[in-house]
């Protein structure tokens, strides 16, 4: 037999082995003495545990567990949090105002880059290669990619820039919380 140990006993006491694994526990009680002793240590435990009273509790431990989670969850956030978290919010502003024309730049010379790269490959050694290429570049052109540009009205800026400020409240928590002030 296999090391067996005093789980697999607890478990085939408690009656939760598989019919394999219980057949070759009983199979080990009955080939070794050692087993068949573990095995009436752990009863004469199990017995004498449930011979015991339950002694009542000293202290309510739920009742302060309950209490400390609750408190968790309505703390109140700091002023400066708010603060900082608005400075966040003014920062990536900024960054995103102060780079998008270098980002319109740098996608405007990829597009050059790209159709210079598509106009110079050729496949002499195959025909279709050098026709699929034609076609490729002729597609992209046809294309005229422009840069994204976000032209809205200052009406839709500020409804999006709204509903971007909330969608940030709610992910920091900040909108759906219950401060208790």
């Amino acid at each position: 037999m296999k090391q067996f140990d005093e789980l697999i006993l607890n478990e085939y006491l408690d009656g939760t082995l598989d019919a394999a694994t219980r057949q070759q526990v009983e199979q080990w009680l009955a080939e070794s003495a050692e087993a068949q002793a573990m095995l009436a240590d752990l009863q004469h435990t199990f017995t004498a545990l449930a011979a015991l009273d339950d002694l009542p509790l000293t202290r309510d431990l739920a009742a302060a567990v309950v209490a400390q989670i609750e408190t968790e969850e309505t703390a109140v956030t700091p002023a400066w949090m708010h603060l900082l978290l608005g400075g966040q919010l003014l920062a990536v502003m900024g960054m995103i105002i102060a780079i998008w024309p270098d980002i319109q730049i740098r996608l405007n010379s990829s597009r050059t880059i790209l159709l210079t790269l598509m106009t110079q490959v050729s496949w002499p050694e195959f025909a279709i290669g050098s026709r699929l290429a034609a076609w490729g570049t002729a597609a992209w052109e046809q294309l005229q990619f422009n840069p994204p540009t976000l032209d809205l009205a200052a009406g839709q800026w500020g409804l999006l820039l709204s509903l971007a400020f909330l969608a940030w409240l709610a992910g920091n928590r900040l909108l759906f919380s219950e401060d208790t002030h």
